[in-house]
C-alpha cells in the first residue's frame, strides 16, 4: 500500500484522545490490500474487574 491508500486516516501515527463515549468514537477502516488472503486476529485483553 501506497502513502496515498493511507491518506484518509486521520488517527493512524498520531496522539489521539480517548473518547468519553462509545458513541464519540471513531473506527477508521481501510481497504484489504490482499483480498485474496485469509486473516486470524487474536485479542487479549486481562482482566480488570
Amino acid at each position: 500500500m501506497t502513502k496515498d491508500s493511507y491518506s484518509a486516516l486521520m488517527q493512524l501515527g498520531k496522539r489521539v484522545d480517548i473518547p468519553a463515549s462509545p458513541a464519540e468514537a471513531t473506527i477508521e477502516t481501510f481497504e484489504n490490500p490482499h483480498p485474496d488472503s485469509d486473516y486470524a486476529v487474536r485479542l487479549t485483553a486481562p482482566e480488570f474487574t
